[in-house]
């Protein structure tokens, strides 16, 4: 049964009006027969201008959800599905607004557990089962319950199972994602929004910064703020980079602090695909948003949908007018500024020092990319592959703490990089780690004066070449040569043996293999990586020949 009805919310105390509620009851399934959280939140979706499972998000429509419920001639066995979930799932529960979200993932302003609810009563842990979505009685209280129960009590003999009852509301208009443009867009001295272009994160916030010392993509400080970009947005459909990265569901901003606002991810989407954030191999570490909802994508993406849709990426800037963006400090060594050696502009996860294992040398090598080039290899896809010539500089503070010992080098690249091949001299290659995404480098060796290292070798060449996207690495230091293949990779998958003694090497072992005579590290000029794997070593010396 179903019943479509309008109720006045009453102020309490003082009979004024204040708002009219429209709500669709559907008892016991109503005629479709729907009957779970999820299909009911489907069905009503799929009605008019787009509904929703009513969100109670206060006393006053908690009162009106119920009379309409009850008027549409629920029992006392009766229970209906509501926008509602509980954030704790199978685990532990309470009952409090922190563990409950709404169909959009914002946290419940208004809750009316029963007593001694949520209680999970039918959750099982070991399963990872758990009651995650709510239900109003008959009497008004709410309760938790398993989203994929049919029911609300079970047959039984000579009695008939009574099953879900589910209420439906319109949606706000903001909700339903339909926006009226207006006919001039808003502008403002503060913001700037740019439409779609293919454009990465790192490069828009690159944008963003060029336009003056304040800049950066924009970070919303309230929820206000939010709505106020949204409408200079102007319904536009394309996603926006903004200034947020995420980790594990944690959003930090560019400015270096935890996001303030309750980030609005998008949730409970029509075609059941997963929530937001869902950080696909943990490769997704940058925030974007479209119509008003957030995701995570990978940093270098630069289209809102597939290429095949040709819908590129906007990006908001704002000028930080009473915040002071972060910035790595500078060290001044011989009149050249050296920065702290992870500047995280391309998604690069800070490098983590793992027990036993030599910490970096902070602060004493820089990198500057003196070109960078694009072309297409697939005029029919538009596949592109990229490059970049990069110089590499280590200071005179390093080479000093490393007389003697030599130095290590990391290159480090995004993780979704799957292909590339690196050039470098003045310097030797020694193994390659994490698929590829990052390159251990050793200092030459050298006889000068007896001392094993060459003072002048303070800086060196590398050429990256064919890369899949769109990145410049970044670089960490140590002194010494650092050969302990654990302390970069410690499942030393992806091109090099785990069974690889220490000292021993990827690249020197194919190149060997390839090349006649006393093969070793210095004879190797370049390697090429494909899908995680050493392909191929150049070296000067003479190929062997293969039969």
């Amino acid at each position: 049964m179903k019943l479509s009805t309008s109720i006045l919310g009453l102020l309490a105390g003082t009979g004024t009006t204040v708002r009219a509620y429209e709500f669709d009851v559907f008892l016991r399934g109503g005629e479709d027969g729907v009957y779970t959280w999820r299909d009911a939140k489907n069905f009503c979706m799929s009605l008019k201008d787009g509904w929703q499972l009513a969100i109670i998000d206060s006393a006053e429509k908690q009162t009106a959800v119920h009379q309409a419920f009850v008027d549409a001639g629920a029992s006392a066995h009766d229970a209906a599905w509501i926008g509602y979930m509980n954030v704790d799932g199978w685990g532990a529960n309470s009952a409090n607004s922190f563990e409950t979200l709404d169909l959009y993932g914002n946290r419940a302003k208004f809750t009316n557990y029963d007593a001694n609810e949520p209680n999970n009563k039918y959750g099982n842990p070991k399963e990872e089962r758990g009651e995650d979505c709510v239900k109003m009685k008959f009497t008004g209280k709410w309760e938790d319950a398993l989203c994929g129960r049919r029911h609300t009590v079970k047959a039984k003999r000579g009695r008939a199972a009574t099953l879900n009852s589910f209420i439906c509301e319109p949606k706000p208009l903001e909700d339903v994602g339909e926006c009226v443009a207006m006919a001039v867009a808003p502008t403002s001295d503060n913001y700037e929004v740019v439409p779609a272009q293919t454009i990465s994160f790192p490069a828009a916030r690159e944008a963003c910064q060029s336009k003056g010392p304040q800049w950066d993509l924009v970070v919303f400080e309230s929820d206000e703020e939010l709505a106020y970009v949204k409408k200079l947005i102007n319904c536009l459909p394309e996603a926006f980079w903004v200034g947020y990265r995420e980790n594990n569901g944690r959003a930090m901003d560019v400015l270096g602090k935890p996001a303030t606002i309750q980030m609005p991810w998008e949730v409970n989407k029509a075609d059941g695909s997963p929530d937001e954030p869902n950080d696909q191999n943990g490769a997704e570490e940058c925030v974007r948003m479209r119509h008003g909802l957030m995701n995570d994508a990978q940093c270098t993406k630069q289209f809102s949908g597939t290429m095949r849709e040709n819908l590129g990426m906007g990006y908001v800037c704002e000028r930080h007018a009473n915040l002071v963006p972060t910035e790595a400090p500078q060290v001044t060594t011989d009149a050249a500024e050296f920065s702290t050696c992870e500047e995280n502009a391309w998604g690069i996860e800070p490098f983590k020092v793992r027990p036993g294992c030599r910490a970096p040398v902070y602060c004493e090598t820089s990198i500057e990319i003196i070109d960078a080039w694009t072309r297409v290899i697939d005029k029919r896809t538009k596949t592109k592959r990229y490059g970049l010539a990069a110089k590499i500089s280590v200071s005179a503070t390093l080479l000093s703490k490393a007389r003697g010992q030599g130095y290590s080098i990391l290159l480090r690249f995004p993780k979704e990089l799957t292909k590339a091949s690196y050039q470098v001299w003045n310097i030797n290659f020694f193994n390659f780690y994490n698929g590829g995404t990052e390159v251990l480098l050793h200092s030459k060796y050298f006889n000068h004066n007896n001392s094993g290292f060459d003072p002048e070798s303070n800086s060196f060449i590398l050429v990256a070449d064919n890369m899949d996207v769109m990145a410049h690495p970044t670089v960490v230091a140590f002194t010494g040569r650092q050969s302990k293949h654990q302390c970069f990779d410690p499942s030393m998958h992806m091109g090099s043996r785990s069974s690889m003694a220490q000292g021993d090497s990827a690249i020197r072992a194919l190149a060997k293999a390839e090349y006649e005579g006393d093969i070793n590290l210095d004879n190797v000029q370049k390697i090429r990586m494909s899908k995680g794997q050493l392909k191929q070593v150049k070296a000067t010396g003479k190929r062997r020949n293969r039969f």
